[in-house]
């Protein structure tokens, strides 16, 4: 095994690893034997300065125009002594935007910088931040992030009461946290644009343009729009369920659930008090309150960073009196839970189906059962589930190594006609080295996607289709732990040295008896020869036997008598 010494490429915490790995070495039919060479014996050189941008982070990397965004800079210090001052640069596209000072850091610790900016227009941008300083790892004092600048997010909300007034209506107040009243948006920057179309209209509508498909109060669908559902989720599309009065149990256990092969994650009981139960109901009105609030700080999903922000936002004075409980059994901790009761009972559930994505809640989206859509927090909850929902069927910038770039493109109406198989347009993917590699979209239906599973080295990639000036801009992240060069101490090596050294047992030993033994092929070896000696000794005797021991004579063509005459004329 080669190593540069550093140690945390070995993993050495993983104890339980190692010692799986101590098991299959000694238990091999085979001898095993390890040795470990360290490369950077030849030029040992101390670590005295390593500060890196570990990553960045925003909410989500859907963004809308003019939307300001705070990104997030996590700065690490993985030397023991203090960093220097030095000067962090904020860039998009590569071009430089802001510049600021960086307080020295504390050996080991870790600190943030946050910049607020916003973008004029739709594209696809990478964001970068640089710190400027001198020390030993300069390829990790950079981080990028690509984010996509949008101008609308459809979004189909399914409405089942259009003859009710605006306020009675179960997608109002839906649309009143997305900024639309009465079909207009109130703020033109608002990225967000819903269609109201009832339950009937989804088997009819083509929902490949949606994003996202919000039900806030679920009655009973029929089967094609519950196909309908499910192909649009498995294409990337996202699924919102409030779940309400008019719901209709069996008809959701079977369509919906569907022995968990289908849609929703969780299969729905009965309609219960977020109270006690009847039989431990008390007259203690805290106790009731207490057990029938929603505790943001039960999750840590993605989806509700923000709501767990107490000191902002109201999630845990909100009020639950009404509730659908879920039968979860042995499923809960596997559960992909959002929201949870006080009392642990989960209330809103996640579900992944093909690419897209599926949430499934307890309480309709409207003022019925709880007043959650009356707090500060549904506002936000509203967006930040949404914006979740509707990544998965936007293209993925920021990849993991060995993640393919995939790059779906929509031909234009007038040139889809004329476009077939081929003719498909081609690309050059340019990889962080500077390699080019070309590219040949293949049809997939109703569009072009371009693929490439060259991205094993973290780092800037570049996707140039056809004759566009713009290049699209892709991110793989990097290992973290790459950053850390802290090398193998002589107690780690001692750790691999014994973790890598087999120690047969004994029934491993007899079992291995025979190859262990000294080898067959020296004898075999001896005995082809001895057979072969033993043949030429036998021909020989058999020759004597048959013509004499007596020497045969030997005539030159010079001294043969002419034939006819003896010697003696």
């Amino acid at each position: 095994v080669l190593t540069d010494g550093q140690a945390a490429d070995w993993g050495l915490k993983n104890e339980s690893g190692w010692q799986r790995f101590h098991e299959a070495v000694s238990a091999s039919p085979v001898a095993v034997s390890i040795e470990t060479v360290r490369l950077d014996r030849v030029a040992p050189r101390p670590v005295t300065a390593n500060v890196a941008v570990d990553r960045l982070t925003i909410g989500p990397t859907i963004v809308g125009v003019g939307e300001r965004i705070t990104v997030t800079a996590h700065l690490h210090n993985y030397v023991p002594s203090t960093s220097a001052a030095s000067s962090l640069v904020w860039c998009v596209d590569e071009v430089d935007e802001h510049q600021e000072t960086v307080d020295p850091i504390d050996g080991g610790k870790s600190r943030e910088a946050t910049w607020v900016h916003s973008f004029a227009a739709p594209g696809t941008y990478r964001l970068s931040c640089r710190i400027d300083s001198d020390d030993d790892l300069s390829a990790d004092n950079q981080a990028s992030l690509v984010v996509e600048v949008v101008d609308r997010i459809p979004i189909v909300i399914v409405e089942n009461a259009f003859e009710l007034a605006e306020m009675q209506q179960d997608s109002y107040f839906v649309q009143a946290a997305l900024g639309w009243i009465d079909g207009a948006a109130l703020d033109d920057t608002s990225i967000y644009v819903p269609k109201l179309v009832s339950p009937d209209e989804l088997t009819t509508l083509d929902l490949s343009t949606q994003r996202v498909v919000v039900i806030p109060n679920l009655t009973r669908l029929d089967d094609d729009a519950a196909e309908t559902l499910a192909e649009f989720v498995s294409d990337g599309g996202g699924l919102w369920i409030g779940l309400g009065p008019r719901t209709d149990i069996d008809a959701f256990n079977h369509q919906l659930f569907a022995d968990a092969g289908g849609l929703s994650p969780v299969r729905i009981d009965r309609i219960v008090d977020a109270g006690p139960a009847q039989s431990e109901r008390t007259d203690d009105e805290s106790d009731i309150r207490r057990r029938s609030r929603i505790d943001p700080f039960r999750s840590n999903h993605p989806a509700t960073r923000q709501l767990a922000d107490d000191k902002q936002l109201d999630l845990a004075d909100a009020m639950i009196q009404r509730r659908f409980q879920f039968v979860t059994g042995e499923q809960t901790a596997e559960l992909s839970v959002l929201l949870s009761l006080s009392n642990g009972q989960p209330l809103a559930a996640e579900n992944f189906v093909g690419r897209g994505r599926v949430i499934v809640q307890g309480v309709p989206l409207r003022l019925q059962w709880s007043d959650l859509a009356r707090t500060q927090s549904f506002v936000v909850m509203v967006r930040d589930w949404i914006d979740y929902l509707a990544q998965p069927r936007a293209t993925q910038f920021n990849l993991q190594p060995g993640e393919p770039i995939v790059m779906r493109l929509q031909p234009s109406a007038e040139g889809d006609a004329a476009m077939s198989s081929e003719d498909a347009p081609t690309g050059l993917l340019t990889t962080p080295q500077g390699d080019a590699i070309e590219l040949t979209a293949e049809r997939r239906r109703d569009a072009f996607v371009f693929r490439s599973s060259r991205t094993r080295l973290p780092g800037d990639y570049k996707l140039e289709l056809g004759l566009s000036d713009q290049a699209i801009p892709f991110h793989v992240l990097r290992d973290v732990g790459e950053s850390d060069l802290d090398a193998l101490s002589p107690a780690a090596e001692q750790q691999i040295t014994a973790a890598t050294k087999a120690k047969p047992t004994a029934e491993h030993l007899a079992a291995n008896a025979s190859t262990q033994s000294d080898p067959l092929w020296p004898y075999l070896l001896i005995g082809l020869i001895m057979l072969i000696t033993g043949e030429l000794v036998l021909s020989g005797v058999l020759s004597r036997e048959r013509f004499g021991s007596a020497g045969i004579p030997e005539f030159s063509e010079l001294d043969a008598p002419p034939v006819g005459k003896s010697n003696g004329s």
